[in-house]
Order: structure tokens, then sequence, then C-alpha cells
């Protein structure tokens, strides 16, 4: 830098100096009767007002979706935009009538199942029933048949074979 560019940088410094000293320190100076003029510093609430034209967004938002697809989730009720949420704060409502019809089908449905097995374990108790008469009974044909045979091997058989000699 050339001289006189510092000879003004200083003037000007020097002068900066005097007008800081002159009016602001002047108003902490002692009053004539020796004591300073202080303020009370305390907390309070104040208005913060942004007249704009725009779009406002947060800087820390979460994108909430749904699992229900198709047109089966009708909003009836849904949080104002801006409020601040905490962890399982309720956001949306949802119309519950098709759900639960939905509901009420799928229990319609269970029971319908239920008789059904009840009716297919009533038809199995049936056939067992019916399967131990048909081995009980055959095994009566089997007794009858071998008696019937003992009979005429060694009963009447041998009478009929001499009266036939």
């Amino acid at each position: 830098m050339n001289k006189p560019k510092l000879i003004w940088i200083a003037g000007i410094l020097l002068l900066l100096s005097i007008s800081y000293l002159l009016f602001f320190r002047a108003d902490n100076s002692p009053s004539n009767d020796g004591t300073f003029i202080t303020e009370t510093a305390s907390f309070r609430s104040f208005d913060i007002e942004v007249r704009t034209v725009g779009e406002l967004e947060a800087s820390r938002s979460t994108m909430i979706m749904s699992p229900i697809r198709g047109d089966q989730g009708k909003i009836i009720d849904i949080i104002a935009d801006g409020t601040y949420v905490k962890p399982d704060d309720l956001l949306v409502k949802l119309d519950p009538t098709p759900f639960e019809e939905l509901i009420v089908d799928l229990q319609a449905s269970i029971r319908e199942q239920e008789c059904k097995v009840k009716a297919l374990q009533q038809v199995i108790k049936s056939e067992l029933c019916q399967n131990e008469h048909e081995i009980k009974s055959g095994e009566y044909e089997v007794r009858t048949a071998s008696l019937e045979l003992e009979k005429i091997l060694k009963g009447d058989g041998p009478q009929e074979v001499a009266k036939l000699k």
C-alpha cells in the first residue's frame, strides 16, 4: 500500500474511535449525582410475523404413507398442517365402514368353515362306525364259514360220504 492511503485509513479509524467515545460511551457515564442509568433485562415473549407470498416448508418433515391401497381409505379427520406431533399422536382418522364390512364377511366365512369342519368330523365318525360294523360283520362271517367248514369236514361230511357208499 502507498503512504497516502495509510494516512487516510488511520484518519478514518481515529475519527470513528472518537465518534464512538462521544456518542456511545456517553450513555454509560454517571449522571450528575454519580449513579449510572440502568435497565433490568427480563424474558418476554414477542410475536414474530412474516408476511410473504409463497410456500413455507418445514426444515425437518417426515413423509407418512398408509399401507391401505385403493379407494377404501376415506379420510374422516386429519391433523392440521404445521401441527407439532409426538409419537403415538393420531394423525388421520379413516372411515371404518368398509373395514368393518370386511371383518363381518370374514367372520361369517370363518363360521361357515367351522360348520363344514364339524360336518366333516361327523361324517368321519359315521364312516368309522360303519367300518367297525363291517369289520365285525366280516369277522362274524369268517367265523361262521370256518364253523361250517369244520362241520362239513368233521361232522356231516363223513356221514354223507358213508351214506353214499
